[in-house]
């Protein structure tokens, strides 16, 4: 069984392309799709542990170029 999570992405302007091919890079990451409103980019991730998921955030996500603050929001199914 896996976990998921949806990660709300704020970019730096003109960085969203870049970004998007860097997330999908990331094996955990299972979609990566730009939006209109507060946020930037949502990706989706997927885990074998809930305990997991701040790992891929921090050391992964965060360290993409361009990415300036994250909010998760984790799925209970």
């Amino acid at each position: 069984m896996s976990v998921k999570a949806f990660i709300l992405i704020e970019m730096e302007p003109k960085s969203i392309n870049g970004a998007i091919q860097a997330l999908k890079a990331i094996p955990q990451v299972k979609s990566a799709t730009p939006v209109a409103g507060p946020y930037d980019i949502v990706a989706v991730i997927e885990s074998k542990t809930y305990e997991d998921i701040p790992r891929i955030i921090t050391k992964e996500i965060q360290a993409v170029e361009g990415v300036l603050k994250t909010t998760s929001l984790l799925a209970f199914e």
